[in-house]
């Protein structure tokens, strides 16, 4: 088993997280991407759903044909068939398995993920990307975008074709709907099912930053003052009903423990 992939620093606060911003960016001198993880634990690696579910690429392929067999009567705006790129897209938006990876380019979105249910008796992490710096280690020295035909080798292998299996890249995708744009939402595409953290050199591309338990939930409150919530986040009446159902709660728990 490797090593546990070093903690840069822990986040205590809104300030701690803008201060980690700036280590990063200065530590990679490129752009950075950020993830949050409710969980510090080396389990919650960085894979794609579909690598960590499934041991091959025979239910892969098997999930994408039936999504793409019965989406056509449930969704009106469907892609071309032939766009594959589309299809994982549409396919991680309804939260099907896929091999893409969701990053932010906002660190307070990553840390809305890792401390939204704050509740939870586990620390938190936020990772840092320089999608540049892990590109040029598969020796691509720009970030594509995921309908790019330089990317469909990794692709292919999703929909029972043959392409390959090595390779993790930085991909940037159309802002389809108003939850990207919000989230300010990038991926990562992985046809290797290695964790990317796993990966030979990937200090050189990666920080992590530990979130105590402790921290967790004065970090969320202090999330909620600059305006990072789950309706915000998720502008739909469902997400919507959620959040006005719990701030009510934490108000009758309040009086309840006055």
């Amino acid at each position: 088993m490797s090593a546990e992939f070093p903690i840069t620093r822990e986040i205590h606060s809104i300030g701690d997280l803008f201060e980690c911003a700036e280590i990063a960016s200065k530590a990679f001198t490129y752009v950075v991407w950020f993830r949050g993880h409710a969980d510090n634990s080396a389990s919650w690696d960085l894979r794609p759903t579909v690598h960590r579910k499934f041991p091959n690429t025979g239910y892969e392929s098997a999930l994408v044909m039936n999504f793409r067999r019965r989406a056509l009567s449930r969704h009106p705006r469907c892609p071309d068939s032939n766009d594959q790129a589309a299809w994982l897209c549409l396919m991680q938006h309804y939260g099907v398995p896929t091999r893409l990876l969701d990053w932010t380019e906002s660190i307070l979105v990553a840390a809305y993920f890792a401390v939204h249910n704050s509740k939870r008796e586990t620390d938190a992490a936020i990772w840092a990307l320089s999608p540049v710096l892990l590109n040029q280690a598969f020796d691509l020295p720009h970030i594509p975008a995921l309908s790019n035909p330089e990317l469909k080798p990794l692709m292919r292998p999703a929909f029972g074709a043959s392409g390959t299996d090595k390779g993790i890249i930085a991909t940037l995708y159309d802002e389809v709907d108003l939850r990207m744009l919000i989230q300010q939402g990038v991926f990562t595409i992985h046809a290797d099912r290695t964790p990317l953290e796993q990966l030979a050199d990937s200090q050189r591309f990666l920080q992590k930053y530990r979130i105590p338990q402790a921290a967790k939930s004065k970090l969320e409150w202090q999330l909620r003052l600059a305006g990072v919530s789950q309706s915000k986040l998720f502008p739909d009446l469902q997400n919507l009903a959620s959040e006005i159902t719990d701030q009510q709660e934490r108000v009758l728990e309040r009086k309840e423990n006055a």
